[in-house]
């Protein structure tokens, strides 16, 4: 085993769930706890978990504090909100952490999923095509931009993604 510390992780998601891969060489401290913080996208305050090392760490709407039921047993699992993630693993001592930002597109994929299957046969279809392309382009910079860490931006080009799906699924002529 290194004594090296390097904290790494991936993330994936689902409409449901947001599931955090641990990929770090954790060293010294492999024994000691560790926290992950999780500011959903509107939010300005993060939710803090203990993060499992060298594991898959699952989190839901209850355990990230999204439904209205005050943790109670009977909480309905709902789906997390579309946007951009900041996530954050914390080793001890926290001089050891790492930050990822995260754009989850996973309802609005879906979406986008129903917008190609209902308009397969569509009359305007040189129009649609063109505008899921236009979408798809503001959702890749989207991406870029985030990975290149200019979050407001990255923010910007989503929500320009999201309201051109709206005026998709809201056209009565498109079809």
């Amino acid at each position: 085993m290194s004594n090296k510390i390097d904290i790494d992780f991936s993330v994936q998601s689902n409409p449901y769930y947001l599931k955090v891969c641990d990929l770090s060489n954790w060293g010294l401290i492999v024994n000691d706890p560790a926290i992950i913080d999780i500011t959903l996208p509107g939010y300005t305050d993060c939710v803090t978990k203990y993060f499992d090392k060298g594991k898959v760490n699952i989190f839901n709407s209850i355990l990230l504090e999204v439904n209205c039921c005050d943790g109670s047993p009977d909480a309905e699992n709902v789906t997390l909100p579309d946007g951009i993630y900041t996530i954050k693993v914390t080793g001890s001592p926290s001089t050891y952490s790492k930050t990822y930002k995260y754009l989850k597109t996973d309802l609005f994929d879906m979406e986008v999923d129903r917008i190609y299957i209902d308009n397969l046969n569509s009359r305007n279809r040189t129009d649609l095509i063109k505008t899921l392309t236009q979408i798809e382009f503001l959702v890749k910079s989207a991406g870029a931009h985030l990975r290149w860490d200019d979050i407001e931006m990255a923010g910007m080009l989503f929500q320009q993604a999201q309201d051109m799906v709206e005026d998709l699924k809201n056209c009565k002529t498109c079809k």
